[in-house]
């Protein structure tokens, strides 16, 4: 995505074929709206950064890092939590970034030199 896009809401259309010849035409919509990065923890330029898995929430929830960052996550909780990339069961956007369950006390570390 070009960093200078404006603001605004984008549609991807886009044709997807699967290895026994079948295909079809699909699109995904996002917006970008820079006002949100306001309310985002600025934690760039930092080469590690650590997110306690707290109360059933990632603290701070919502961050903001450099390419190349250390990401340490730390569960504080009492219950086994995840780390993952998106949505239970598929967790198939970034596969690095799914841990295996994490224990109370437990870490999971990923060094995000692709995001």
């Amino acid at each position: 995505m070009d960093p200078s896009a404006p603001d605004g809401f984008y549609t991807i259309n886009y044709k997807a074929c699967w290895h026994d010849g079948s295909c079809h035409d699909g699109y995904f919509q996002f917006i970008i709206d820079r006002t949100k990065a306001e309310t985002y923890t600025d934690l760039r330029n930092k080469t590690e950064v650590t997110v306690r898995l707290s109360g059933i929430a990632f603290k701070p929830q919502n961050i903001r890092i450099s390419r190349g960052t250390k990401v340490t996550w730390v569960n504080e909780d009492d219950v086994d939590n995840y780390v993952n990339t998106d949505a239970h069961t598929s967790h198939t956007y970034y596969p690095p970034q799914n841990s295996k369950a994490l224990r109370k006390g437990d870490i999971f570390s990923l060094n995000l030199d692709n995001c």
